[in-house]
């Protein structure tokens, strides 16, 4: 895969200094750009004594930030009644140039800054679920760990009125999600409950603009022969 990016952005948004907020817009003030090659492998082997196998790697080519090897490991068994599952991968995600050089006057209200010295993200990502099924049932609980470093998020300044992009040094993210769904003669109900620790590890807080916990819920009523139904 092949990719290249290119943004315009003004270089100065200060009305009182001769800026132009719509410079990179309207005109082209200064081009940024970076190219990524990206090489995708993969081997899947199927049903070895229950067993489904997938190894697979990316390897990123960036002339910003240079290259990097990202493994992937999944395994699933199964039996007449239950599937293991096991995810274990490491990642890499580098800052886009809307993060590094976005600048954004919203008519003087606040700012959308980008922010140049931002580093590129990696993470160790580990799930493992059991999910226990049939025609008419499905009920699936999975944990899964990540752990980031210099993880990229925007952030609201209330200070200086602008939202401004950071890295936050060290993340961990522990999660459990439960999924149920039953389906009964003429309707269905389904439900996914996700319960979430993220955790700020430089400060040892909750990190900032996370939720701890979401939930999610439905409600289908099946018309003639399932080819309609009402969902709630």
């Amino acid at each position: 895969e092949y990719y290249n990016e290119e943004f315009y952005s003004p270089t100065n948004l200060d009305y009182d200094s001769g800026g132009n907020p719509f410079a990179g817009y309207l005109g082209q003030d200064s081009l940024s750009s970076y190219t990524i090659n990206s090489f995708f492998g993969q081997i899947e082997s199927f049903k070895i004594r229950n067993f489904q196998y997938i190894f697979g790697f990316r390897y990123d080519v960036n002339n910003v930030f240079g290259d990097h090897l990202g493994p992937h490991l999944s395994i699933l068994y199964k039996t007449t009644k239950y599937r293991f599952r096991f995810n274990g991968s490491q990642n890499f995600k580098s800052p886009s140039l809307k993060e590094l050089y976005m600048q954004w006057d919203h008519l003087g209200m606040f700012d959308v800054k980008g922010n140049k010295d931002l580093e590129p993200e990696t993470s160790n990502y580990f799930s493992s679920s059991i999910e226990r099924y049939n025609k008419n049932n499905n009920i699936t609980i999975k944990y899964y760990y990540h752990q980031i470093d210099n993880m990229i998020a925007s952030i609201f300044e209330t200070e200086n009125d602008q939202m401004i992009y950071k890295n936050f040094q060290s993340v961990l993210i522990n999660g459990i999600d439960m999924y149920i769904k039953a389906r009964f003669s003429n309707s269905a109900v389904s439900a996914t409950i996700s319960i979430i620790d993220p955790k700020d590890k430089t400060f040892n807080h909750q990190l900032e603009g996370s939720n701890k916990l979401s939930f999610n819920s439905s409600y289908i009523y099946f018309l003639k022969d399932d080819l309609s139904n009402i969902n709630i």
